[in-house]
């Protein structure tokens, strides 16, 4: 059978690269999924969770109103959980590099990776 793959300008070394991050980023999804679900927040994570890697500023009236909330609450719960994806995700990556010094410099490229 012929399989037929969409034509794309990505090297093999970018497509690896990209999955290495990919890959990065849902481990430390899943870990802080289940840190959050130890301390009872398994909704909360749930609710919150596609707001965490985005840009765009979530819509904290209707996410306070679903989650009985006020607003500022789900502000600071959403800055706290982002807070710990960055320590889960940054453990991950301290996880790749020979050098713990080398950490935050991976980092900023698994970043950059993700933002292209």
């Amino acid at each position: 059978m012929l399989v037929l793959e969409p034509a794309t300008d990505e090297t093999p070394e970018s497509a690896f690269e990209r999955q290495w991050a990919e890959a990065l980023l849902d481990r430390a999804m899943i870990d802080l999924e289940k840190e959050l679900e130890k301390s009872g927040g398994r909704e909360r994570f749930a609710r919150l969770k596609d707001y965490l890697v985005s840009d765009a500023d979530p819509p904290y009236e209707d996410l306070a109103r679903e989650m009985g909330m006020t607003e500022s609450s789900v502000r600071v719960a959403l800055h706290r959980m982002r807070q710990r994806f960055g320590a889960r995700l940054r453990e991950q990556v301290a996880q790749t590099v020979e050098d713990p010094a080398g950490t935050e410099d991976e980092l900023r490229y698994l970043i950059e990776l993700m933002s292209r």
